[in-house]
């Protein structure tokens, strides 16, 4: 992890604290913590826009990355699954189905890789 990187996470963290002292105590106002949160954005765009080509690879790879079940969860309001074909079986790396948001509905097609070892193997 580089230098940048530890700084984003470190002041992810304080900035999570301070929210959480915030909803508890009252101690900071809003427009701090909004100044803050701005800050951290503009430290993200700074540190991201000069990443070099195998610097992104390296993101697009980390394995904490969200997964597109991860993604399909927080969107849509609705998820029904489509499983199987009918001439062979079920692909667990294609993830299919039928969601929602609010009264608009969409097809959803996703690869999905599988976040540890187990599902790694049953998803490949």
């Amino acid at each position: 992890m580089s230098s940048d990187q530890k700084r984003i996470e470190e002041y992810e963290k304080t900035l999570e604290r301070l929210k959480t002292q915030h909803d508890s105590d009252g101690i900071w106002s809003d427009e701090e913590i909004h100044k803050l949160e701005n800050k951290l954005h503009e430290l993200k765009q700074q540190v991201y826009s000069r990443l070099s080509a195998w610097e992104r690879v390296e993101i697009s790879r980390h394995p904490d990355r969200p997964r597109s079940i991860g993604y399909i969860e927080h969107v849509f309001d609705t998820f029904e699954e489509l499983c199987g074909d009918r001439l062979y079986r079920n692909d667990d790396a294609i993830i299919g189905g039928l969601g929602t948001i609010g009264e608009k509905k969409f097809v959803v097609i996703a690869e999905e890789k599988g976040n540890d070892t187990d599902s790694r193997i049953k998803r490949n």
